[in-house]
């Protein structure tokens, strides 16, 4: 029998936790690693192309609303079930779609692949938090990134290399049965999952009680300024990255293959410095200290696209790479700062509607984006980017004020958030009762 005591059994559960999106990641930019060729062999406009993320990011903004729901009711293993085949399948549908050359269908594919895309990472969420709060969740949230995004850092390297060879819809057929992988990673995790339950007897969802819309008004501020850095930065990251491909080959005129390497560098650093990242801040705490410099470092990304072009006389060659791996530094500090400090402002019973209304209004947001994007320049885009990276930037300040003025709870060190679980009657539910006839603690 598995000894569930050990350490080994959570950090166990936490990689196969981790593979649950590896198929998911890798389809979500093939768009992005393909983009000329899609675009050539569909024959359609950059608007039309950049639909493919719009679909995604709008089903997910639905459905992830919904997704927290289904966590808190039925816990992670049915969430992982559900999800995990609405990625599959529309994944499916995109391969017919551009087996046919049918972008109508191509469209529904992405959008159905949205509806599991977001709500499978909220579930990856709350799996960290069920295991890991109050004990390395920094690192657990920086592994979820790191293991999740080889699926990124492989589409990005062998995606244009299988186009070149077989063409864009073989290409897409192999991103199918990658996404087809994920399936034995799901079977793996709830059998390790149904362990832990059997024998603890604590499933991983909130017993407490039913969440409704009402519980929007106990959120503090600290939790919507953190929704609100995360809908603003990761609109610098994933709509950027729909479209950096195209711009370092027009711009710099880098060729198909080294700008899609170099579009991926942002995920081959978050791929080697995420663990890292979450041990040092399970170490430090900080999380606010880090949230301050991944938006810096933004802004000085985005900055060196505008400012450093190429001219007749320097082709600046090396301003993509150096602005990428930046980026992939920031993308990399705040994946394990923001998710895991959304856990620690909202209540237990809440943390999977919690995750699941950030993950919405980040999608939103992206969606936003994505169509800007997709009506502007490629040099205008650089300014849209700029623009959000020090929207980001004057968030995160605003943050810390807020905190330190009420909690300080971001930067300590093992926080286990404002909601301490033991000043309540019920340990399960670890909530800070705040109605007014409640004494304040």
């Amino acid at each position: 029998m598995l000894d569930i005591t050990k350490a080994s059994f959570r950090y166990t559960i936490l990689f196969f936790a981790c593979m649950l999106t590896f198929g998911s990641y890798f389809v979500f930019d093939l768009p992005s690693a393909i983009s000329d060729e899609l675009i050539i062999y569909l024959d359609i406009t950059k608007d039309q192309y950049q639909l493919f993320y719009t679909a995604y990011t709008i089903c997910n903004f639905i459905s992830v609303c919904f997704g927290g729901y289904l966590l808190d009711k039925t816990g992670a293993r049915v969430g992982a079930v559900v999800f995990t085949a609405f990625i599959c399948t529309g994944q499916l549908i995109w391969g017919i779609g551009g087996q046919y050359k049918s972008y109508i269908v191509m469209i529904i594919g992405r959008a159905v692949y949205g509806i599991g895309g977001g709500c499978i990472c909220v579930c990856q969420e709350s799996i960290c938090t069920h295991y890991f709060k109050g004990k390395e969740l920094a690192l657990a949230f920086g592994a979820t990134l790191c293991v999740s995004r080889l699926g990124s850092v492989l589409n990005f390297f062998i995606s244009p290399l299988i186009c070149e060879e077989i063409g864009v819809p073989n290409t897409i057929w192999v991103s199918v049965s990658i996404c087809f992988i994920s399936i034995l990673f799901v079977i793996i995790f709830c059998y390790l999952d149904k362990v832990n339950t059997d024998q603890t007897h604590s499933q991983m969802k909130a017993k407490t009680k039913k969440i409704n819309i009402k519980d929007l008004l106990t959120f503090r501020a600290e939790f919507w300024l953190l929704v609100s850095i995360c809908a603003v930065f990761y609109g610098c990251i994933f709509p950027f990255i729909s479209v950096a491909r195209s711009m370092f080959k027009t711009i710099w005129k880098l060729d198909s293959w080294t700008s899609s390497v170099c579009t991926g560098v942002v995920y081959d650093v978050a791929l080697i410095f995420s663990i890292p990242m979450g041990k040092l801040v399970d170490h430090v705490g900080k999380r606010l200290t880090f949230l301050i410099c991944a938006t810096i470092m933004t802004v000085i990304s985005n900055l060196l696209l505008l400012l450093c072009q190429p001219t007749a006389s320097n082709k600046m060659s090396a301003i993509p790479w150096i602005s990428m791996v930046i980026l992939g530094f920031a993308y990399c500090f705040t994946a394990s700062t923001l998710w895991s400090g959304v856990s620690l402002v909202v209540k237990k019973a809440q943390v999977g509607s919690a995750m699941a209304i950030t993950t919405a209004i980040q999608m939103l947001m992206n969606s936003i984006i994505n169509i800007i994007v997709g009506a502007l320049t490629l040099d205008q885009n650089i300014y849209v980017f700029v623009s959000l990276a020090v929207l980001s930037a004057l968030i995160v300040i605003a943050l810390g004020f807020v905190d330190f003025k009420n909690y300080k709870i971001l930067n300590n060190k093992n926080s286990v958030g404002i909601f301490k679980d033991d000043i309540v009657k019920d340990e399960e539910q670890g909530l800070l009762q705040q109605e007014t006839n409640d004494s304040p603690k």
